[in-house]
């Protein structure tokens, strides 16, 4: 099925009956899955001329050298025909005992002829095969008579297996054997006889006048059924209409051949290529041919199904995608027409949000806020003389001093006096400086600023510079810097009005406060490169009235 399936099949189709008075040309398309007869001619061949002479100037062409095909049924006088008998019980293996005796099946070599078995009969528990033969040489004449070299397909058939055609059913009475006679007259001289069984091909003579193979038919006819027939079968004679008003076969009759003219409207070849359009192979000399419309087997009949539903699919996917596309594109217009109107009022709420982080953030610095100048009016109360610094630094809670000292160890438990300040370590070893035999200290301890604004507050009011209470680092070290350059300024005329210091000590007193106003400026730069850390550095001063100074800035 799958190789019938993948087969050539024509598009176009010239048929043609060859007789040695008469020449019938039929042509034929294929639309899709339909034949349609275009036309049929018949062409009478002149008296005494040559048939292949005839055919060539005929000089048939084909529309399409491509999908054309040429079929030319010949008569039985141009073919051997026999039978052969085989036992029913090899049916299934029928095509393999053909094979095996084809040399004794041919009457002629097999390299000069070209042969094939018809449809077999069962008769009587055995099968009757006929067998057809024709010689290379006379298919060479047909083939380059008709021009066959021009057409992708070249078949030819015997005429006597298109005779079931016109097989008619036999009577329902089972005495009367399903046996009918075809015929034609071919010539005026040869009549075709074609022998049916239940519809199929049995036997095929040809009846010539003056022979004595005449005789021998009649008594094959009177034969059948034993011969207790009451009325032997005739011989159905198939004409067309034109041909029977013509009256030809009188002589066949006087002979006493049981004629019954069968007269058809349409010519002989029609029926023909009619009844083979509707075969899946058509038996024929050198090649079977296939002119059926492809059908597709049933096997891939739920993959076509299965294919069609993904197509169905695939067609509502489409049809959504595009759908789709158009509601984004409406969408995107509306989306660009209300931009205009949407951006003045995201702009505004990129602008609430801006300030609700800066709220957030000022909130957060708020928070971590810590009364810079009253811790460092603690640290100057609680500091010894002996004991200064010059780096101090608080974030998170944490506060970090570092300084000289003449005894840093004795520097700890002054820190941890106070209510307000844990954790107090140092956090790196203490070291001595070179130069002043003082040992440098890095002292590091936590802020609870709960415990610690209660010392704060149980501190003398006349202490305190200004009330405690929660200022950023910024703030304090500002107020810290300008407390300092109040302090300088009160220095000055203290140790005028002092009697024991010399004119020299008032030189010196002018550059240190020269000085520290330079050290401030320091400061204050310092503490513009440290923004981000509340930190705050003291230079560290040189002589015992740097030490007075240190504790006149707290006080």
């Amino acid at each position: 099925m799958f190789q019938a399936s993948i087969k050539y099949r024509p598009r176009h189709l010239v048929a043609v009956y060859a007789e040695k008075q008469q020449v019938e040309i039929l042509r034929a398309r294929r639309q899709w899955r339909t034949w349609q007869i275009e036309g049929t001619e018949v062409l009478t061949v002149g008296e005494g001329e040559n048939l292949f002479e005839f055919l060539q100037r005929l000089n048939l062409k084909p529309r399409d050298r491509r999908t054309s095909a040429l079929v030319l049924f010949l008569p039985r006088s141009f073919y051997s025909f026999h039978r052969e008998h085989y036992p029913i019980s090899l049916k299934p293996q029928l095509e393999e005992a053909l094979t095996f005796d084809w040399q004794d099946n041919v009457f002629y070599e097999t390299e000069q002829t070209l042969h094939f078995a018809g449809p077999p009969v069962s008769v009587d528990h055995h099968l009757s095969v006929p067998i057809f033969a024709l010689q290379h040489s006379l298919y060479d004449k047909f083939q380059q008579a008709l021009g066959a070299g021009l057409f992708r397909t070249f078949a030819i058939l015997p005429s006597a297996l298109a005779y079931k055609v016109f097989s008619t059913s036999p009577p329902d009475d089972p005495e009367y054997p399903p046996v009918e006679f075809l015929g034609r007259l071919i010539d005026h001289h040869h009549i075709e006889i074609n022998r049916l069984y239940n519809g199929e091909l049995l036997d095929s003579t040809v009846l010539s006048n003056g022979s004595t193979n005449i005789d021998v038919f009649l008594e094959n006819i009177h034969s059948l059924g034993n011969g207790s027939l009451e009325k032997n079968p005739g011989v159905r004679l198939v004409c067309t209409a034109a041909e029977a008003a013509r009256n030809r076969w009188e002589y066949w009759e006087e002979k006493g051949l049981p004629l019954e003219i069968d007269s058809r409207q349409e010519s002989i070849l029609s029926h023909w290529v009619k009844h083979i359009l509707e075969l899946d192979h058509v038996a024929a000399f050198d090649a079977p041919l296939v002119l059926k419309p492809w059908q597709m087997p049933k096997v891939l009949w739920p993959f076509l199904a299965a294919a069609c539903l993904y197509s169905i699919f695939a067609v509502y996917q489409f049809h959504s995608y595009a759908n789709l596309k158009e509601q984004a594109r409406v969408l995107k217009k509306q989306v660009a027409h209300l931009e205009t109107q949407w951006k003045p009022i995201e702009q505004l709420q990129a602008r609430i949000n801006k300030f609700q982080e800066d709220k957030k953030t000022l909130s957060e610095f708020h928070a971590e806020g810590y009364p810079l100048l009253e811790i460092l009016t603690l640290l100057t109360r609680i500091t010894p003389e002996d004991t200064w610094l010059n780096y101090l630094s608080l974030r998170k809670g944490q506060l970090i001093l570092r300084g000289e000292s003449k005894s840093a160890i004795k520097y700890l438990p002054e820190l941890s006096k106070v209510e307000g300040f844990g954790d107090v370590r140092f956090a790196s070893p203490v070291t001595r400086n070179p130069s002043s035999d003082e040992e440098r200290f890095n002292v590091q301890l936590q802020i609870d600023l709960q415990k610690l604004s209660k010392t704060i507050q149980s501190l003398p009011r006349e202490e305190m510079s200004v009330t405690p209470g929660s200022a950023t680092s910024e703030t304090s070290s500002e107020m810290v810097l300008k407390q300092e350059e109040t302090v300088q300024r009160e220095a000055g005329p203290e140790e005028d009005a002092s009697e024991e210091e010399t004119s020299e000590e008032e030189g010196t007193e002018e550059e240190e406060a020269s000085e520290e106003e330079t050290l401030l400026e320091e400061d204050e730069a310092s503490e513009e490169d440290t923004s981000s850390e509340d930190s705050l550095p003291m230079e560290e001063s040189r002589g015992d009235k740097d030490q007075s100074s240190v504790k006149k800035q707290g006080k």
